[in-house]
């Protein structure tokens, strides 16, 4: 009887505190079982926190049943289970209020499809620096610049990466018969417009090989957008034309986009066996986490 089990797991880890963190956790379970999209491999507590705690307006509900827990309990050991709770939650609750994020306002040019050289590259919103995630103050060592803007029904991106294309190793992918770039491959994260905590990755090597994923899951495939890659001879670049409709964004309704635009680079030993490896992102984003995606603003 697992509602048994649950009944006794928090009698006997919080004794006297039982009844308002059986509440704690009820909460939580209740609003993790109703959300369209539950939390699975890759969550983090920041994300589950924003959207099962904040988003779903549970934090005094939650805090009020660590008070009376707090308040009621008298064994020492879950008096220090009752502490760290509290702790975990009050960390998790300040790291989602306190999150920094990107925003990006990108102009509307009508423009049926852009090629790599197009004028109206010219008049597009820029991204010219990229930022190490886990340091979001400390730009990325090898140059990249994003170029974006839309015509009312598609996002047109041209982004650009300087490289040692020498350096770059060709290996077999172990999930399919082709050949990718080891290492050296952007990826980029959509949430989706109209299931809100869902999200699109597409994620692409120099090579010119794409995947495309619902969150972790590869079964989804990318109908309409349209990917081109190229290589030149120091770097390789990546035209991007992604309708608005495949990423869930109806402009009339909501001209927000939330995004994290990545860059992966691993490049093979030089002459002295050096390595080079880094890990670049727009300000703040990094993958697969929701809460640290930034905002780009399609004018209208």
């Amino acid at each position: 009887d697992v509602e048994q089990l649950y009944k006794k797991f928090c009698y006997r880890a919080f004794r006297e505190a039982a009844r308002p963190m059986e509440r704690f956790y009820g909460i939580i379970r209740e609003e993790w079982f109703r959300h369209d999209a539950p939390s699975s491999i890759g969550e983090t507590g920041v994300n589950a926190t924003k959207v099962m705690v904040l988003d779903a307006g549970h934090e005094t509900e939650l805090r009020a049943c660590l008070d009376e827990a707090s308040a009621t309990v008298r064994h020492p050991v879950a008096k220090v289970l009752v502490e760290r709770v509290r702790e975990s939650f009050e960390f998790f609750v300040n790291e989602v209020k306190n999150a920094k994020t990107s925003e990006l306002s990108v102009p509307q040019i009508v423009r049926a499809n852009p090629g790599w050289d197009d004028g109206d590259w010219k008049s597009a919103a820029v991204i010219d620096t990229l930022y190490l995630p886990w340091k979001p103050y400390s730009e990325a060592r090898v140059p990249s610049k994003i170029d974006l803007f839309h015509d009312g029904k598609v996002l047109n991106m041209r982004i650009l990466m300087k490289e040692d294309m020498s350096r770059i190793e060709r290996t077999k992918n172990p999930f399919a018969d082709r050949e990718e770039v080891f290492g050296s491959d952007f990826e980029l994260f959509f949430e989706n417009g109209s299931k809100p905590g869902e999200y699109f990755l597409f994620r692409i090597d120099a090579a010119g090989n794409v995947a495309d994923y619902l969150g972790y899951d590869p079964s989804w495939n990318r109908k309409d957008t349209r990917i081109e890659v190229k290589c030149f001879d120091d770097g390789w670049g990546i035209l991007l034309r992604i309708p608005l409709a495949e990423i869930g964004c109806d402009l009339i309704k909501d001209n927000r986009v939330r995004a994290a635009l990545v860059r992966i680079r691993y490049s093979g030993p030089d002459a002295a066996g050096k390595k080079d490896e880094e890990c670049s992102s727009w300000k703040f984003s990094f993958l697969h986490k929701l809460t640290t995606f930034g905002t780009l603003v399609l004018q209208r």
